[in-house]
């Protein structure tokens, strides 16, 4: 079922397109395992997990490709890409997440 909704061409059943199933899956999902999609988010999300007694956060920036034996890299939308390109985004990425950390966080790198 997620299969089909994570990858549908439909503009009902795909939730980048529609925004009232991404309401309804983005809370159920996305949010158990992401603490946000931008700088307010994250720091949102980091402050109420702190006022629940934590120390600190870890945040993590991960980015997942397939390489093929020509150093192409192929993202989870289909796209291609040189392996520098997609070093060089997971090297943005990460630098952008230390920028977040605060006070007891930790920088989880993959």
């Amino acid at each position: 079922m997620f299969q089909a909704i994570a990858n549908s061409p439909s503009r009902w059943l795909n939730p980048d397109k529609n925004p009232c199933l991404r309401a309804a899956i983005r809370p159920i999902i996305y949010d158990q395992f992401c603490a946000g999609r931008n700088a307010a988010e994250i720091h949102k999300t980091s402050q109420i997990i702190k006022s629940l007694g934590f120390s600190g956060v870890v945040l993590c920036y991960g980015k997942e490709v397939q390489p093929d034996a020509d150093s192409q890299c192929y993202g989870y939308d289909g796209k291609t890409a040189t392996i520098d390109t997609e070093i060089q985004q997971w090297r943005d990425g990460n630098l952008k997440t230390l920028a977040m950390i605060g006070e007891g966080d930790w920088l989880g790198v993959k």
